[in-house]
């Protein structure tokens, strides 16, 4: 077995920083554990997006993640506003610096609408 440590990317939230929507620090003890053992950077896409935290809650409406790269689908705040764009360029921010760092893994928070949601 190689003594080279794995790359992997870890949703900040993950790890307690207080950047979800309610800039709540909570600790997922087995994202610290990988945190510890790999190589491991922090993303955070609606950070990377300018969003602030504390923010809107937003959702994915019309479809899934999927639906919202092809366009038929959309994030959009409890309020109606309309966050698609705002969203998607910090996902697509977060994925450029997980290509450029060579993670092999990625953990995502799977209730984000920019991080896992499908």
């Amino acid at each position: 077995m190689s003594n080279k440590k794995n790359k992997v990317a870890i949703c900040a939230c993950l790890l307690g920083l207080p950047c979800n929507y309610k800039a709540e620090k909570k600790v997922v003890k087995k994202a610290w554990e990988i945190f510890r053992k790999d190589h491991a950077i922090l993303i955070c896409p609606e950070i990377l997006a300018g969003l602030d935290a504390p923010r809107e809650s937003c959702e994915t409406v019309g479809g899934d993640g999927t639906k919202v790269l092809l366009g038929q689908a959309k994030i959009q705040s409890k309020n109606g506003k309309d966050y698609t764009k705002k969203y998607l360029s910090g996902s697509l921010e977060a994925l450029r610096i997980i290509k450029s760092f060579g993670a092999s893994k990625v953990y995502l928070q799977p209730r984000s609408p920019s991080c896992g949601l499908h």
